[in-house]
């Protein structure tokens, strides 16, 4: 499971440098804020109940995703930097980076490895080249695989037979002779 050990990383990381480079892979960009738990009562069934909320507080960043627009790019819009498959965002503080992965460490996109935080860009590509073949699953599904038969580069979000013996190319079938 990597996400303990992105959370010391990013740990460690914080006790020695101010800012880092964070290394995304995930297509889209997302917001990144602290959220704090607050206990309120609200209406139940039986009376008010206690609920917990987590509440966002502080400092918000985005952090940048992969993908750009096709075609022209709307006015305004700054394209992420893109190195070595991943897109950098740079200059976030270390030590609030660090306490939002330690809140974070049960979401997806920590447990998958599909962020990373570094204080210097070469570890952050280093970083990307060892981990090159991680998937976030929402990658666009490559063509040129549909057909080839070796199952291993098939796409496993790719439809599937429901019987091994159906087919869904378009190929003539074979039959035994």
């Amino acid at each position: 499971m990597p996400a303990p050990a992105a959370v010391a990383t990013a740990k460690a990381i914080a006790k020695s440098a101010k800012t880092v480079v964070v290394a995304s892979k995930l297509p889209q960009s997302i917001y990144i804020q602290r959220s704090k738990p607050v206990e309120k009562m609200v209406p139940g069934r039986f009376g008010s109940e206690k609920e917990t909320t987590f509440v966002h507080w502080g400092r918000r960043y985005v952090i940048r995703g992969t993908a750009v627009p096709s075609g022209s790019h709307p006015k305004g819009y700054v394209a992420p930097t893109i190195k070595q498959g991943v897109a950098l965002t740079y200059d976030i503080d270390a030590e609030w980076f660090a306490a939002w992965m330690e809140e974070h460490q049960d979401d997806e996109w920590v447990q998958g490895g599909l962020l990373y935080a570094d204080p210097v860009e070469n570890n952050v590509l280093a970083w990307a080249r060892e981990h090159a073949d991680v998937k976030s699953g929402l990658e666009p599904i490559d063509p040129e695989v549909l057909d080839d038969p070796d199952p291993s580069k098939k796409d496993p979000r790719l439809p599937r037979p429901m019987n091994a013996g159906v087919s869904l190319s378009n190929e003539e079938p074979q039959r035994a002779a």
